[in-house]
Formats: C-alpha cells, structure tokens, sequence
C-alpha cells in the first residue's frame, strides 16, 4: 500500500485477473480490476477497514480499505468465502497486473471501454 499503513502478503498464485466495468450499485458507479486469491493464501500486515453491503444474489460483499489513507485494498463475499480480490491498484507493481477475463460484462456502462480480447462473463 502506497501509504504505509497496510502490506498485502501472497503465498499462491493468482486464479485469475478482473477488469470489472463501472455496474450500477447502491451508492454509485464503480469500475475495478481484481485479483482473485485464495483466501488461505493472503495476509495483510494492518488493519483493514470494511465496509458491507448486499450484492443482487444476496450475498454480502464486503469491501476492505485503508483507514489511513481509504484506497481500496481487498473485497470478499459471503457467496466465495475461500476467496479473496485485491485491487490491482494496491499493489507495489500495480504495472504487472494483466487482466484475463472480464465480469459482470452484461453490466457494463456503454462509456467503459472493454477489451475485445478479454474473455467475457
């Protein structure tokens, strides 16, 4: 984390990297690429902060953040407990993050460019 306060530790590799587009959510628009890791494999030196709410399946999404500085850190949900999502943006070499497929594309704001290439879902 560039601030200080947290440092995000893996042990596995990544399952796979998601560009998610801006979808419409309760409080406004959002647009993330992901991580997903396997929940056993991560560790945060810090503290988190989260912040739930429902997702449309019922699930909890749980968004973790920085208490210092309040980037977006890591999200879990209730429907994947044995995973997590780091937010590419978080990490020391946010430049070697290469998405691979695309989520909640049916979603997607018609003004949020999506790789043509990228495997959608």
């Amino acid at each position: 984390m560039r601030c200080g306060a947290l440092r995000i530790l893996g042990r596995a590799p990544v399952f796979v990297s998601l560009p998610v587009p801006a979808v419409p959510t309760l409080d406004r628009h959002r647009h993330a690429s992901l991580l997903a890791v396997a929940a056993e494999a991560l560790s945060v030196r810090g503290k988190l902060s989260f912040h739930d709410q429902k997702a449309d399946s019922g699930n909890t999404t749980s968004r973790g953040f920085c208490p210092t500085c309040g980037n977006p850190i890591v999200n879990k949900s209730s429907g994947y407990p044995q995973m997590r999502f780091i937010h590419a943006a978080s990490l020391d070499n946010p430049d070697r993050f290469k998405p691979e497929k695309l989520a909640y594309s049916a979603s997607a704001q018609p003004w949020d460019y999506v790789d043509p290439k990228l495997e959608m879902s």
